[in-house]
C-alpha cells in the first residue's frame, strides 16, 4: 500500500514537472469519491498553498448506482465543505446522452457526459 506522503510526494512532482507550481493556476479535480481521487485531491489540497494555486473539486453523479452514488456525491460535497475548498457536485444521465446520441458503449457516453461537465467546471 502507498502512503499518502508518497502519493503527496509523487503529485507535487507532477505539479513541478507540468508548470503547474508557482502560476496562481486554478486546478479543477474530479473526485469520484473512491479512494484513489480522495487522495488525490488530499494532496492536491494539502500542496495549494506552498506551491501557490487554487483548486476546484468537482464531481458528477451519473446516475448509475442508485443510493451509492447519491452517497458519493453527499460525502464529496461534505469534504470540500470541510477543507474549505469550492466544488461543483452536479447529477446527470449518461443512458439519455448515449441513446440520443446513438452511442454502443455506456463507458463511453459517461466518458463524453463527465469530460463535457469538466470543462465547464473549468470555464
Amino acid at each position: 500500500m502507498i502512503s499518502q506522503e508518497k502519493v503527496e510526494w509523487a503529485v507535487k512532482d507532477c505539479l513541478i514537472r507540468n508548470d503547474l507550481a508557482d502560476k496562481d493556476a486554478l486546478i479543477v479535480v474530479g473526485v469520484s469519491g473512491g479512494p484513489d481521487s480522495i487522495a488525490l485531491s488530499h494532496s492536491l489540497i494539502s500542496l495549494q498553498r506552498s506551491l501557490n494555486y487554487k483548486i476546484h473539486v468537482a464531481h458528477l453523479n451519473h446516475n448509475f448506482r442508485g443510493q451509492e452514488a447519491y452517497d458519493d456525491a453527499e460525502f464529496v460535497e461534505e469534504m470540500s465543505r470541510k477543507v474549505r475548498v469550492p466544488a461543483t457536485v452536479e447529477k446527470a444521465d449518461p443512458t439519455i446522452y448515449q441513446r440520443e446520441r446513438k452511442i454502443s458503449s455506456f463507458e463511453e457516453a459517461a466518458r463524453d457526459v463527465r469530460y463535457t461537465f469538466l470543462g465547464r467546471v473549468a470555464r
